[in-house]
């Protein structure tokens, strides 16, 4: 009887694709660190990794928010409606940041209602993916890295 031989080997491959898929995509390594300008901690910025494709990276991006320390720790972007995960794919990535403290300043309207304009504290070169020096390989196991912006 061919059918159920089918039946079982069908049955089988699902359950394989299925096992494959749930342990697809890329390894996780959490990253922490400090961001600071000229020795002192920025808060409110964006701190955001993004694996870098011409190296091989794969994933999606991480971020976090760096606190009143300078303090931050990524948090890896989830797809649809999976939980996020603390971590950076494993790799080289690209990092840029947002300074989320200015844009809300500037939302604040001044006294006669105009909105006052964003003051970013730190360079524009770190404000875009394309022209942001900032580059680092993650590897597994656990990494801390502190970004002082003066050295670039």
């Amino acid at each position: 009887m061919p059918f159920p031989r089918f039946s079982f080997y069908l049955v089988y491959a699902s359950i394989v694709s299925l096992l494959v898929g749930c342990a697809g995509g890329p390894k996780l390594t959490e990253v922490s660190g400090k961001l600071t300008l000229d020795g002192e901690p920025l808060d409110g910025v964006q701190v955001i990794f993004v694996p870098d494709a011409e190296f091989g990276g794969k994933g999606r991006i991480s971020t976090g928010l760096t606190d009143a320390d300078g303090n931050y720790k990524q948090t890896y972007s989830a797809a649809g409606r999976q939980p996020q995960k603390p971590g950076v794919a494993a790799g080289k990535v690209r990092v840029y940041l947002i300074d989320v403290k200015a844009s809300e300043s500037a939302r604040e309207q001044d006294g006669e209602g105009e909105i006052n304009p964003i003051d970013v504290r730190f360079d524009f070169k770190f404000l875009d993916i394309q022209t942001s020096p900032l580059r680092f390989d993650v590897i597994s196991g656990g990494q801390t890295i502190d970004i002082e912006l003066s050295d670039y």
